[in-house]
């Protein structure tokens, strides 16, 4: 998956019933999880959204 520069690696938890995923393109720890494959996209573009907006708020750099 990849949204504004963001790449996630994805995996499905058979304990948890979850799609889960961690962003690869940052040392920071970001991650999401949907229900659904279908839930996927909007809840890695949110997590993407969210960590961009707080990293530009606080004005620390994305680390690669």
């Amino acid at each position: 998956m990849e949204y504004r520069g963001q790449r996630a690696k994805v995996k499905y938890s058979k304990e948890d019933r979850l799609w889960v995923g961690n962003l690869c393109t940052t040392r920071d720890i970001v991650g999401f999880h949907a229900r659904s494959r279908r839930m996927l996209p909007a809840a890695f573009k949110e997590a993407v959204d969210d960590y961009l907006e707080a990293a530009n708020r606080t004005g620390v750099s994305i680390n690669s």
